[in-house]
């Protein structure tokens, strides 16, 4: 069989056999993408030690002849330049929350490149600077746009009618929208303040507006509570990062 390439993110392992691992990768060209690593637990110098969780990898692969079966890795290299995330917890929790996000709300080899470049960025960013709660809000947005599960912050979602600059709104969990306040909901539906609706939109259209650090707080609380609907669990490694990140 023909030799394959692409660029990946190393999102998984598991153990298979006496010596082989499944590596699981968000890549460049296939999106969510499974491998055979042979023997890559026997020996460190098989793929040269380069298959550390979310390094950032140019991959060499064969597809199976039989159906059904794992394309088998054959070489992995670090991506000149690419950033090396720091062994500190906060770095590592976030990878593992917004890598699980990939693994669990995308289909094997569905591929999408700009969630690719997304998720490198954010990578970069936490390998690089402190993370707070705008860099997470900003990704777990932009997730939800690329997956096609993003809502509109201006206008109701039962009727239509554009909101008032200070009104107050409601979130849809179900729906995943915002409702006005003379639209009902039957199902649950969080309160949402003007000025953290005001810092959706202007998140989603790259608007510079002033928000406070709190405000923050509140739009990634109710990104995460869309994303667990979605899910429908909430994930460990989101309750482990607010742990060590406190947010």
């Amino acid at each position: 069989m023909q030799e394959e390439r692409c660029e990946g993110i190393l999102l998984q392992t598991r153990e298979t056999g006496e010596s082989d691992l499944i590596v699981t990768f968000w890549t460049d060209r296939f999106g969510r993408f499974a491998m055979r690593a042979p023997k890559a637990r026997k020996s460190q110098k098989r793929f040269g030690g380069q298959l550390q969780s979310f390094a950032r990898l140019q991959l060499a692969f064969q597809r199976a002849r039989e159906q059904g079966r794992l394309p088998q890795l054959l070489r992995a290299e670090a991506v000149e330049g690419s950033a090396i995330l720091p062994e500190a917890l906060v770095a590592f929790a976030a990878a593992s929350f917004t890598g699980e996000l990939l693994l669990r709300m995308t289909d094997e080899e569905d591929a999408n490149p700009n969630i690719y470049e997304l998720y490198a960025r954010f990578l970069t960013f936490c390998a690089e600077q402190p993370l707070t709660p705008k860099a997470l809000a900003r990704f777990e947005l932009r997730l939800l746009e690329l997956l096609g599960l993003l809502p509109s912050w201006t206008r109701c979602m039962e009727c239509g009618t554009p909101f008032a600059p200070e009104e107050s709104t409601r979130f849809d969990l179900l729906q995943g929208g915002l409702i006005c306040g003379q639209c009902r909901s039957s199902r649950e539906a969080p309160l949402i303040l003007p000025a953290t609706r005001s810092g959706l939109y202007a998140l989603q259209t790259k608007t510079a507006l002033p928000v406070e650090t709190e405000t923050w707080r509140d739009i990634l609380n109710l990104l995460d509570r869309r994303l667990c609907h979605v899910l429908g669990y909430e994930t460990r490694s989101r309750a482990f990062l607010a742990e060590v990140a406190g947010f």
